[in-house]
């Protein structure tokens, strides 16, 4: 298509058709495939430089008790900072860090340095985990490993994300239980956001549930949302399961939240992702 370089052209737009799902594209300059791509080189660059050096950062988000009023539980976020101290949240960087092989690494990496930071501190935390990181061996092994000598194992919950693609209940189970013999807890995310997410409360024993940011953030304004976080919490309540409400961003979604006895809430109105522990 009087095109120079076509074949590494052809390449990028094969890569580009696969990531997207589709079967046919033709290549023109307007699709911005040449710069993505390099986007992409600079971006495995910066995580090879943050695994070597590093670079992978734990930041944390306050989660505050409704009982009390404190903030003595909180979640674990990945960061990755380069070498002149741009920082990068996972938007940026998980997928390409998945596409070219080094999830599991910066996972892991992340996933014990959480755990070291909290192991003499009396707070509790949440760690995310994948259904990739609960197939992984390295990373169960190092995580009930520590379990087993933590002084406080029941502050670690451990928070099932992407609960969408779980295909084998045996093996998710199999690590709940272990987690549980160990003395941590487990976490169901984004409760609400899918039907087979919703599912996987019924199969996976789990201690807290955490209501989808998007249910959240519209139940001033949304009746059924709202019904949604009262059934929510009724059935919860009954089940003897915490739930943790996400994306409180002002007074009048926190008002809500407590008529419906709700124990925890996150989000912006008391707290933003920072490097609290280091």
């Amino acid at each position: 298509m009087h095109e120079e370089d076509f074949i590494k052209k052809a390449e990028l737009t094969l890569v580009n058709m696969r990531n997207k799902k589709i079967s046919f594209m033709q290549y023109t300059p307007e699709l911005g495939l040449e710069q993505f791509n390099a986007h992409k080189m600079k971006m495995v660059s910066i995580i090879n430089e943050a695994i070597a050096n590093d670079g992978i950062v734990p930041y944390f988000q306050g989660i505050r008790n409704n009982v009390d009023g404190k903030i003595k539980f909180y979640e674990s976020l990945m960061r990755i900072e380069d070498s002149e101290g741009n920082v990068y949240a996972p938007f940026a960087f998980l997928d390409i860090a998945r596409e070219y092989g080094y999830y599991t690494d910066i996972s892991y990496i992340m996933i014990n340095k959480v755990m070291q930071i909290f192991k003499d501190r009396e707070e509790q935390v949440t760690i995310n985990l994948n259904i990739n990181d609960i197939y992984n061996y390295k990373i169960v092994h190092s995580i009930l490993k520590f379990l087993k000598t933590a002084p406080h194992p029941e502050n670690y919950v451990f928070e099932l994300t992407e609960t969408e693609e779980i295909d084998n209940y045996q093996v998710i189970n199999e690590f709940v239980e272990q987690v549980h013999q160990s003395g941590g807890k487990i976490a169901i995310d984004d409760f609400g956001s899918g039907f087979s997410n919703m599912v996987h409360v019924f199969k996976i024993n789990s201690d807290f549930i955490k209501i989808d940011g998007e249910i959240v953030k519209n139940i001033c304004s949304d009746v059924y949302a709202l019904e949604f976080l009262e059934m929510i919490a009724t059935w919860s309540a009954k089940h003897n399961k915490d739930v943790i409400a996400e994306f409180i961003e002002n007074q009048d979604i926190q008002d809500l939240v407590e008529k419906y006895n709700i124990k925890f809430s996150q989000g912006y109105l008391y707290s933003k992702p920072s490097k609290l522990f280091q």
